[in-house]
């Protein structure tokens, strides 16, 4: 059995393909995550800043309790939105990683050459002794 080189040599290559598509795909589903969890941060350090700033030129504590509970909806709803578009980035990721990978032919074995088997040497059967009959 023997196994060409060009045969190792392109397997190999087709999978270092496949694996450097799926890092590619992968990096750039991480940074749109990345960017998306800079920009979800940015944005409620000022929405915060923003609130307590109001409630430093407010007196009345109705006006507080309203404006806090205005502030924890808004800010609820801020992060289920974000949330939920992370989330939504996460599965185009792994689709997108797993379709890279699943689109070569992974499973496809090295192709091996196989020579023909030597034939083994016919060896004649040892003639039989005759057998002496006995005679009683």
């Amino acid at each position: 059995m023997f196994i060409k080189f060009e045969d190792v040599l392109n397997f190999g290559m087709k999978r270092i393909e496949t694996v450097t598509a799926a890092t590619a795909s992968t990096t750039k589903g991480l940074q749109a995550i990345a960017a998306e969890a800079a920009d979800y941060s940015k944005k409620s350090f000022d929405s915060s800043c923003a609130f307590a700033e109001k409630l430093r030129h407010t007196s009345k504590p109705d006006e507080i309790v309203d404006m806090h509970s205005s502030f924890a909806k808004a800010v609820y709803d801020d992060f289920i939105n974000k949330a939920t578009k992370i989330s939504q980035i996460y599965s185009d990721l792994a689709k997108e990683a797993f379709q890279e990978l699943t689109k070569q032919e992974l499973t496809k074995e090295v192709p091996v050459t196989v020579a023909p088997a030597a034939q083994p040497p016919v060896v004649a059967p040892a003639p039989k002794a005759p057998v002496a009959s006995q005679q009683s």
